[in-house]
């Protein structure tokens, strides 16, 4: 507190009076950045607009290094985080999802990017971006290289070798096929 005091140049005793303790100014500063993101619109079905707010959520992260780590610690206190995932769940039910379906949609592949983030630490210091995450889990490539079949081996190279961008993206589409499954056959099936 009392270096982020120096910063805005006030006295902590000041800093103190709006934010009680820490963790109220890591929460304040986090709904910031979450108010702050361009949120997609409503599209026409859920598939695309799934996708459209994992790239937000990517971009909000890979902005905002660390941001991912205080999310994580501080779930119940991020009121803007928490507006934002029932705002995305509402257009979900409003593209035909069942709202259980539509909280566990929304929710899972948030956590899919806030995970991809987490992976990226180092002795508890965040990743200071996708690239750096990246790098830190081509690291684990040596390990299976000894272990896995070739084709295997050569399948975790393909993947985990490309752009971050494009390694979570492909685990979305597996994510949002099984969402597509899980839907009955029968009744108000949302589009994909």
């Amino acid at each position: 507190m009392s270096a982020v005091a120096r910063h805005l140049g006030v006295k902590h005793s000041t800093l103190y009076r709006y934010f009680p303790q820490k963790e109220a100014l890591l929460a304040a500063a986090a709904d910031h950045v979450v108010a702050s993101m361009e949120w997609p619109p409503p599209y026409a079905s859920w598939r695309p607009y799934l996708r459209a707010l994992v790239r937000t959520t990517f971009r909000m992260f890979d902005e905002h290094p660390g941001l991912a780590l205080h999310v994580a610690a501080l779930r119940g206190g991020l009121v803007e985080y928490a507006r934002q995932g029932a705002r995305a769940t509402a257009v979900l039910v409003e593209l035909g999802m069942d709202p259980e379906s539509a909280v566990l949609a929304q929710d899972l592949v948030n956590e899919q990017v806030l995970l991809y983030f987490l992976a990226g630490q180092q002795e508890g210091r965040p990743a200071t971006g996708a690239e750096e995450t990246a790098q830190l889990r081509r690291r684990m490539l040596e390990d299976v290289r000894g272990e896995a079949p070739g084709p295997v081996a050569d399948a975790f190279e393909r993947v985990i070798g490309g752009r971050p961008e494009d390694w979570l993206n492909r685990k979305i589409e597996v994510i949002l096929d099984g969402i597509a499954g899980s839907f009955p056959l029968t009744g108000n099936r949302p589009q994909v």
